[in-house]
């Protein structure tokens, strides 16, 4: 015989896995700090990598100028010139990213207490039924709905 709220728990399960879950999966694996840490420190290593290829393009787009003026130059200016630049830089990334991290697992985290929810009752039907447990049936992630122990 067949159990409608079994097989109805099932479908909602693999619905969001195949859609918004595909993304929203990855964020439960991380504590919000660490998961916002980590993608802070991959968007600043790029914003850095990218400034200073912004910088060399603009040096070989004024090559000209700046062997003209090369006895001139104030390089003293010229550096810290480049260096407020990519502090700027890196401080208005980092505070940009860090935001859209922290959003961005806070729009995720009910779907996901929702998605350990519907697991357990999962497991639940596995334990009552006659069905043994799959062995890849397992709650996902850190993120419950008792939260007092993620660190933020």
């Amino acid at each position: 015989m067949v159990n409608t709220d079994k097989v109805a728990t099932m479908s909602k399960l693999a619905i969001y896995e195949a859609g918004i879950g595909k993304k929203e999966l990855v964020l439960a694996k991380y504590y919000k700090s660490d998961y916002i840490r980590y993608n802070v420190l991959k968007t600043i290593l790029t914003a850095a990598f990218c400034y200073w290829i912004v910088v060399a393009v603009l040096a070989f787009l004024n090559m000209e100028y700046i062997l003209d003026h090369i006895v001139d130059m104030d390089y003293m200016h010229v550096l810290h010139l480049l260096v407020a630049g990519f502090v700027i830089c890196l401080a208005v990334y980092w505070l940009f990213s860090r935001i859209y991290f922290s959003v961005k697992y806070e729009q995720a985290r009910p779907h996901i207490i929702e998605y350990n929810r519907l697991l357990k009752r999962m497991e639940d039907h596995y334990k009552e039924g006659v069905d043994s447990a799959p062995k890849n049936v397992k709650i996902r992630g850190t993120i419950v709905e008792n939260d007092e122990f993620i660190d933020y």
